[in-house]
């Protein structure tokens, strides 16, 4: 009978990991492939209003084709692990999904070139090298789902600014301010009921579970996500 027990509750260990696996799986199709889809509607959007040219049109086709194949590789990359239920979990992400500091400036510059949003980043020099990688990968993602949101719901945007700095604590501190509509398109239309919403939630759970915090609300005349991440995280477990 103790063996007995001891299997079973190897085999319900064994189900949650790989459940927990599962919906990281989950996060991380939202988290690339909602913010490369939500830049070709946009863009395409874009161009149904407004009078391209020759060399232009070419801009956007080779910007569409490079978000595309982008999204075809985070879809590629998490259903792997969906298209096998007996895959071993894993106890992290696995290294090729993992983002620093490092790559925030190509997302940055990426989103300020596709539309007609000017900002900057302020990356304080030091951090990437000090931070650990899962304290930088959740970094990554508060300033990409701020990105994908001002792309929704704020695309004519006229300043965006993102700040990564050092704070006590020792934790890292990272800001994503936008000024807030200015006039132009609205963004993306209404979805189905239900739909979408869920980006700040999974987030903000996910850096809970790294002993973080994450807030978002108005800010001046436009909107601001800011998340604190200690450098020396304490995983919590998930409720």
């Amino acid at each position: 009978l103790y063996l007995r027990g001891q299997d079973n509750q190897r085999a319900r260990a064994v189900q949650r990991a790989r459940r927990e696996q599962r919906l990281d799986v989950g996060r991380d199709l939202h988290d690339f492939v909602a913010h490369e889809l939500t830049g070709i509607l946009l863009e395409v959007q874009a161009a149904q209003v407004s009078a391209y040219d020759e060399e232009e049109n070419r801009e956007l086709l080779s910007r569409l084709e490079a978000a595309g194949l982008r999204a075809l590789d985070s879809m590629d990359h998490t259903l792997q692990t969906l298209r096998d239920p007996e895959a071993p979990a894993l106890a992290e992400p696995p290294p090729t999904k993992v983002h620093g500091l490092a790559d925030l400036s190509e997302v940055v510059d990426r989103f300020l070139a596709s539309g007609t949003t000017g900002g900057s980043l302020e990356l304080e020099p030091g951090l990437a090298g000090a931070a650990p990688r899962a304290i930088q990968d959740a970094a990554y993602r508060v300033v990409l789902e701020a990105l994908t949101n001002v792309r929704r719901h704020a695309p004519s945007a006229g300043r965006l600014e993102v700040e990564v700095v050092g704070v006590p604590g020792p934790a890292l501190r990272v800001t994503v301010t936008d000024s807030g509509r200015q006039g132009g398109p609205g963004g993306l239309p209404a979805r189905r009921p239900g739909g979408g919403g869920t980006g700040l939630a999974g987030l903000s759970e996910r850096i809970g579970a790294l002993g973080g915090d994450l807030s978002a609300g108005p800010h001046a005349r436009g909107w601001r996500v800011r998340g604190v991440l200690p450098l020396r995280p304490e995983r919590r477990g998930r409720g």
